[in-house]
């Protein structure tokens, strides 16, 4: 039995994620078993977890486990997670709430940024541990390599690692200091955010900023400046984020992918996206500049 109860993340099918309310939780996950749960465990640490996991033995009666990192010293936490069917969720987890993962995302922010990120790395990890079973160019299964995180394939000798696909996402604003806002076909009804899509092939982040700006919304930039990144695991993204200023302010959207996209002032903003994006940051750098509003104020 751990001496420290240990944080725990319980990641069900759907993308939605179980977490523990005051109850042990050990008392909660006991009734789940091999059969219904894939098991990993890390350590959360003050420090970067070290590029590095390993295949354990069975542990705590449950099935094998894969270790994230490894941490050291009386400041270590264990942090451990685990894939389970909703239907197969013990009783005791009942105790618990049940949340979209991004929204647990938005009760992380501020609040405690080494949780957060460790967090985003495991589900990042996590993801990736179950689409690169098989080698890309034989078909065996994968092992996980001795040495480093990576994928081994034993028949060719392939390697695999963590997939990242670089994004991008801008914040563009025109001569009067509006911000360029836009709603996705994907967005719920009525919330905008910056622009964003993915870097091609190729391509330069800024110029993927400049061409995801032009086709979305038919805005031609420049002066595109970096701010800030993050690690965003659905499924495998680094957001990089830009401010710009937009040369011309004739709006045309496509209407299949942008829907609406429009400039907005401060005391005109729409719903925009929670608190622990990088497009809320991008937003809020904004407010911060042309308001009395701090940068990251919920």
């Amino acid at each position: 039995m751990l001496q420290e109860e240990p944080l725990c993340f319980v990641f069900l099918e759907d993308k939605r994620l179980w977490y523990p309310a005051s109850s042990s939780v050990w008392d909660a996950v006991a009734g789940l078993t091999p059969g219904d749960v894939a098991f990993l465990r890390g350590m959360v640490t003050p420090v970067a977890i070290p590029l590095h996991f390993s295949v354990s033995p069975q542990e705590h009666g449950g099935p094998a486990s894969h270790i994230i990192g490894k941490g050291s010293g009386a400041s270590s936490k264990q942090a451990l997670c685990f894939l389970v069917q909703e239907s197969h969720m013990p009783p005791a987890m009942q105790e618990g709430r049940i949340l979209p993962i991004r929204t647990l995302l938005a009760e992380l922010h501020g609040s405690d940024t080494d949780v957060l990120s460790r967090f985003l790395r495991i589900f990042h990890l996590f993801q990736w541990l179950d689409v690169s079973r098989y080698c890309g160019r034989c078909g065996a299964q994968n092992e996980l390599a001795p040495d480093e995180m990576a994928r081994l394939c034993p028949v060719c000798g392939r390697r695999e690692y963590p997939r990242i696909s670089p994004a991008v996402m801008v914040a563009v604003t025109d001569d009067e200091g509006r911000l360029l806002l836009a709603h996705n076909a994907h967005f719920r009804a009525g919330l905008y955010s910056v622009i964003a899509g993915f870097v091609e092939a190729g391509e330069t982040l800024e110029a993927a900023a400049a061409r995801e700006v032009l086709e979305e919304t038919g805005i031609v930039i420049d002066s595109i400046q970096y701010v800030a990144s993050q690690s965003w695991p659905f499924p495998d993204s680094l957001m990089v984020g830009f401010t710009a200023h937009a040369r011309t302010t004739t709006i045309q959207v496509d209407n299949r992918e942008i829907l609406d996209a429009r400039f907005y002032r401060p005391e005109e903003l729409p719903d925009i996206p929670l608190p622990g994006s990088l497009s809320r940051m991008l937003i809020e750098h904004w407010l911060a500049q042309h308001t009395d509003r701090s940068p990251y104020h919920q």
